[in-house]
């Protein structure tokens, strides 16, 4: 009999141990969620952490799927979508967006198929935090953010590219921000064939004293000239990032960075394209 009742409390203590810890992880992605964000377009007019708990398809091509309209906001999207694909090549969507707003943050999204993923900017805006996002089929930006003291980490940007040839040079991220652990993977054009006004950019670097490090760029722009960093602010780090060029051709050029300056922009332990090695522009500090 005790041989017997201890078998029935360790069995009920393993299922109900197991029932216990599933819906226990997933209250733990909603435990600091304000709110939720359930139908699009939304618009977040109140700081706090507001949660995505489902797949989200915005069902217009204008404006934004998520408009941030207050300083302090994060949008955590628990790792669900939003968006699709593939992309309307007319689209000027975005995805996240948010101007002169400060302290937002960017969070755990899969965001597919908008003219610009993650949108922010604006003269006040600043503190923006993008992280452990992925950006995928958007038209013209994976990243775009501006203002002062912003960082952006651990991102995926694939597949980059489409949007009409008005629109000048794609980018998987532009930035004036830090950039730490990133991977931007295949930025390319409309066209995939040479074109003097359009080409691609993995990462611009707009912010004066900014840093990028430990990112990982892959580009593949279909015999379209292709820079992998492009650095525009002043007094700014390139350290540690690997950048690497699969074109199918070989024929086309590929920079790895594109320094503003010697003095300006400052190199350090970077590994550029096996097809050009070309570093231009750039103080080495090795």
């Amino acid at each position: 009999m005790n041989i017997r009742l201890h078998h029935l409390i360790a069995a009920a203590l393993l299922l109900g141990g197991l029932s216990w810890l599933a819906p226990a992880h997933a209250a733990e992605s909603y435990d600091n969620c304000t709110g939720f964000i359930d139908t699009l377009p939304a618009v977040v007019g109140t700081q706090g952490v507001w949660c995505l708990r489902a797949h989200q398809v915005p069902p217009i091509t204008t404006g934004a799927a998520i408009t941030v309209n207050a300083n302090n906001v994060t949008i955590d999207c628990n790792g669900f979508k939003l968006g699709s694909l593939p992309a309307d090549p007319a689209s000027t969507y975005r995805g996240i967006l948010a101007i002169n707003r400060r302290n937002v943050t960017v969070r755990n999204c899969n965001v597919q198929g908008f003219h610009i993923g993650i949108h922010l900017s604006g003269s006040g805006s600043g503190g923006a935090l993008v992280e452990d996002n992925l950006l995928y089929g958007n038209l013209y930006t994976g990243i775009a953010v501006n203002g002062a003291d912003n960082l952006i980490r651990r991102n995926r940007v694939i597949s980059t590219g489409g949007a009409p040839n008005s629109e000048g040079n794609t980018y998987g991220i532009d930035a004036r921000a830090d950039l730490e652990d990133n991977t931007v993977d295949h930025v390319f054009t409309t066209t995939g064939v040479l074109d003097p006004v359009q080409f691609p950019v993995g990462i611009r670097m707009l912010g004066d004293g900014t840093e990028a490090r430990g990112n990982q760029l892959r580009m593949q722009a279909d015999n379209q000239p292709e820079i992998h960093i492009v650095v525009a602010g002043h007094h700014v780090t390139v350290a540690g990032n690997t950048m690497y060029s699969r074109h199918s051709s070989g024929a086309v050029a590929a920079t790895g960075i594109q320094g503003n300056g010697a003095g300006n922009t400052f190199c350090s332990g970077n590994v550029a394209p096996a097809t050009n090695p070309e570093v231009a522009d750039c103080q080495n500090f090795d």
